[in-house]
């Protein structure tokens, strides 16, 4: 399962003045399980997806929650009536009303966590173990997002950004991590960070 940490270092996060909204994600069974805690996303009238490649100057969102982060399953409207990322047909309820209607229960739905994300047009500087790891980074790096909203390191020319490094990759406990060969248990290790702030 994909894991994903993500931390406020300095900013309005947690609090009433943090620019967030609550969506559902929708994306299907594949992508919700590569939705984590600090994933890159971007708010559509579908909801949210992920971010990808050249989308740096789009509406972009942190994620907070994974894909199955159970509070999540249950905002999201469905939670119920689909299986597991299936797209289910609600069919007639054999009942009827007095008149003879039957009862309708509705048509497609698809299951989808409504999760949280915080918005990276608010100034705030994080750290996140979702970026590309084949990337070296370095104080002053410029930050942009790449497919299944990760962040990576953009063009030293790049115009358009959505981070700039603040502290090049380091290790530090992450304490609901699991630990590799253990991924049933969440007790907590270590993992690598990157620390940036948001280009606004």
């Amino acid at each position: 399962m994909a894991y994903g940490w993500f931390s406020p270092i300095k900013g309005s996060y947690p609090g009433m003045t943090q620019e967030d909204k609550t969506a559902p994600f929708a994306g299907d069974a594949t992508a919700r399980s590569q939705l984590v805690r600090g994933s890159i996303l971007k708010y559509t009238d579908a909801g949210f997806v992920f971010a990808t490649a050249g989308e740096d100057g789009a509406d972009l969102y942190v994620a907070l929650q994974d894909g199955n982060d159970r509070q999540a399953e249950f905002a999201g409207t469905d939670w119920y009536l689909a299986q597991h990322g299936t797209p289910t047909k609600v069919t007639t309820d054999p009942g009827k009303f007095a008149d003879g209607t039957p009862h309708k229960l509705g048509g497609t739905v698809t299951k989808g966590p409504a999760i949280t994300g915080l918005s990276l047009r608010q100034s705030g500087e994080y750290q996140t173990s979702v970026f590309d790891p084949s990337a070296t980074y370095a104080v002053g790096d410029k930050l942009v997002v790449k497919e299944g909203g990760i962040l990576t390191k953009g063009a030293d020319t790049a115009t358009s950004y959505i981070g700039i490094v603040t502290k090049a990759v380091t290790k530090r406990y992450l304490n609901d991590k699991a630990i590799d060969g253990l991924e049933d248990r969440n007790q907590g290790a270590m993992g690598e960070v990157l620390q940036f702030r948001t280009a606004v």
